[in-house]
């Protein structure tokens, strides 16, 4: 069959939105609701071709990701979490080499997958290279270090799970990053019964592990490799409420 009818054969897919709720005017809890929707094609191509938000009737403060092939919408975050990362934009802005960009659209096409990081670290000149070319979206091959922040309704894909007890993690988008080689990924976790920096190497793509892992308890300065050779202090840094 070529790609063309491929294209033109409804696609049922399963789209994932994380809610809020509120009880006396305080946020009490979050869950998730996943819904089958019936598109024209795979949610991965038409993340790539722009045309996925069209087919989701939902208010533009939603974002869609592709995660494990799912559609995965959220909210806008909270200001503490947009603080955070432009707390990170202006430790890396010191940097005579490196380039950071929040909430860019990732293509990791060798899964299907798509996303959109909290913040990207990349080489200053390739980013500028990049942005002359027009290209559409990031690849793995353009990112050494990926950040993701943890929020309520994000933890669970932003996370790193252990599945052996070598140490050796997997699931989610660090599944993804691992999958694609993306040698670091730093995970900033908010949450209260956490409060941790881990930054993640060592990515085993075969098994979409990471096998390596610095952990650091929020607060204390995060220290980049040698390679990126930066230093971001964290002392300010909260976690949700």
């Amino acid at each position: 069959m070529n790609d063309d009818r491929l294209r033109s054969c409804p696609v049922t897919s399963i789209l994932e939105v994380s809610k809020r709720h509120r009880e006396a005017g305080l946020m009490i809890a979050t869950h998730t609701a996943q819904l089958a929707v019936e598109l024209p094609d795979s949610p991965y191509r038409m993340w790539i071709d722009g045309t996925l938000d069209d087919h989701l009737p939902l208010p533009e403060i939603y974002r869609a990701e592709i995660i494990g092939g799912r559609i995965v919408l959220s909210r806008a975050e909270p200001f503490r979490h947009a603080w955070i990362v432009t707390r990170i934009i202006g430790a890396v802005s010191s940097s005579s080499h490196l380039e950071v960009v929040a909430h860019t659209g990732l293509d990791l096409a060798d899964i299907q997958d798509a996303y959109i990081p909290d913040l990207v670290l990349l080489d200053r000149e390739h980013a500028d290279r990049l942005a002359r070319q027009g290209v559409p979206y990031l690849r793995p091959a353009d990112v050494p270090v990926v950040v993701e922040i943890t929020s309520k309704t994000s933890a669970r894909h932003d996370r790193v799970r252990p599945v052996s007890v070598d140490g050796a993690c997997s699931g989610g988008k660090a599944m993804g990053y691992a999958r694609c080689a993306v040698p670091f990924y730093l995970v900033v976790d908010c949450d209260p019964e956490v409060a941790s920096i881990m930054l993640y190497s060592q990515p085993d793509s075969a098994a979409g592990t990471y096998l390596g892992v610095v952990t650091r308890p929020l607060g204390e300065p995060i220290q980049l490799p040698d390679l990126i050779g930066l230093t971001i202090p964290t002392d300010q840094w909260r976690t949700w409420t």
